[in-house]
């Protein structure tokens, strides 16, 4: 089975309505509908994604994630004092 090049999560083919293809380059920063520039990954993923380079979404996943453990250490920290 295929699998979302973002999250590799499974992906069934018999459900499009759960599915995208991609653009990896996206057309708004030159990429191509060439097969080569196409991935298939969940909606949610793609949603996500938008038009976003991949490295400008592993970038944005960091920040999102050192956020997210910030306050989570803050909040802990505030239940240990």
């Amino acid at each position: 089975k295929p699998r979302c090049y973002l999250t590799g999560e499974l992906i069934d083919l018999s459900k499009p309505h759960t599915y995208n293809f991609d653009h990896i380059i996206p057309v708004s920063k030159g990429g191509t509908n060439d097969l080569s520039n196409l991935a298939i990954c969940t909606k949610a993923a793609n949603t996500a994604k938008s038009n976003l380079s991949l490295d400008e979404l592993k970038s944005l996943c960091k920040k999102i994630l050192n956020s997210v453990n910030i306050n989570f250490i803050i909040d802990c920290s505030r239940l240990i004092i």
